[in-house]
């Protein structure tokens, strides 16, 4: 009960005349969830999340588990919040309904393999003047970072998120970078040894725009592979996107769609992924290979390539069979091949290959009959 008991005697100081910001940020109205598979939700504050005594047993034992994946799946089963807003009739950017003024940063274990004692960061972290409260994950493998920020939209969200990874990045800690994500679930977790700072100022940073070249149509594919096999017609799709400079990741969505498709590919879909992605006005290839990285570990085999031809044909991109010039024939080859041909398989032959009916006619070669061998 400790970590109630605290929360409620801040909130008792509301009725001060200069309550706490900190009391202010946990009475913030958020979005909270049962678990992750929930698609409705309750509205709750911020504060009645972070200290809710009733899961402290399910995440000690969570503690307990050393294989990720297992982990993973237990966290799904516990109530999980969307920190930065309000969401109304779904779970996505158009549900948002109110903007929390907050930003959720999650640091893990896995991405800094170095930091082995989280009280030592959480005190590291107080530099930071914009960081209002960490506590630990649920797996206790790592931490989150509430930070306020102004309220804004979704696309503005994700330029905060972009500004504070760079700021992490200077003291030398890499953030998850899903957190760019206006919707992530927070899953809940409870630290009896959690920093807060009342006094916290909020971020209001927002990157410089990094020039990007001019995206040009000379990223093509030369057509090498056989046009009816799956990757003749990826190139043949990505060819006209670039021909033709359409931008199909416009929408967040669609560009994860994208990635995961081409991920089906293995590494051989990052060239495309990227050839696609370049005509977003914010491309930026770190950003675009980060992203593949990710996809390419988390796929599970629901998104395959037909999904990327899907979203190519709502934009009226087909694959199509590239013509290809005929593999030339010596002159003395195509001789013998016509003169000693029966006629139903020089008619054939002419058919088929140009090389053979401009040689018959310019020639004017008559076939031998059919008891000739055939070549």
């Amino acid at each position: 009960m400790h970590n109630l008991l605290i929360y409620r005697r801040l909130k008792n100081k509301i009725c001060n005349k200069q309550p706490l910001k900190f009391v202010t940020m946990l009475n913030t109205r958020i979005s909270i969830y049962d678990d992750y598979f929930a698609t409705t939700s309750k509205v709750a504050t911020l504060g009645e999340f972070l200290f809710d005594e009733s899961i402290r047993q399910e995440v000690d034992a969570i503690r307990q588990i050393p294989d990720k994946d297992t982990r993973d799946e237990m966290k799904k089963k516990l109530p999980a919040a969307t920190i930065s807003g309000i969401f109304q009739g779904g779970h996505n950017g158009k549900s948002l309904a109110e903007h929390s003024g907050l930003i959720c940063i999650d640091v893990d274990q896995k991405d800094n393999p170095d930091i082995d004692d989280w009280e030592e960061f959480k005190r590291r972290i107080q530099v930071l003047k914009c960081v209002a409260f960490v506590g630990l994950s649920v797996s206790g493998r790592g931490v989150f970072i509430i930070i306020r920020i102004p309220k804004c939209n979704a696309e503005t969200h994700k330029q905060y998120y972009l500004a504070l990874e760079d700021a992490f990045r200077k003291c030398g800690v890499k953030t998850d970078p899903n957190c760019k994500d206006i919707t992530r679930l927070r899953g809940a977790s409870y630290d009896d040894n959690y920093y807060y700072n009342p006094n916290a100022t909020t971020f209001t940073k927002l990157p410089n725009p990094k020039p990007q070249p001019k995206p040009t149509a000379t990223l093509r594919f030369d057509g090498n592979d056989d046009p009816q096999t799956t990757i003749g017609k990826v190139e043949s799709c990505v060819n006209k996107v670039c021909d033709h400079q359409i931008d199909m990741t416009g929408s967040y969505n669609d560009w994860v769609e994208i990635g995961f498709s081409l991920a089906d590919l293995g590494e051989q879909g990052r060239k495309y992924f990227h050839a696609v992605s370049q005509f977003y006005s914010s491309y930026d290839q770190n950003q675009c290979d980060h992203k593949f990285d990710e996809l390419l570990r988390n796929r599970n085999g629901k998104i395959k390539i037909g999904t990327f031809f899907h979203i190519c044909k709502d934009y009226g991109i087909i694959p199509t069979t590239p013509r290809r010039e005929p593999t030339p024939t010596p002159k003395e080859d195509l001789n013998t091949i016509v003169a000693l041909c029966p006629q139903h398989r020089l008619e054939r032959l002419m058919a088929t290959n140009p090389a053979v009916a401009l040689l018959v006619d310019k020639l004017e070669l008559v076939a031998v009959d059919d008891d000739c061998e055939p070549f």
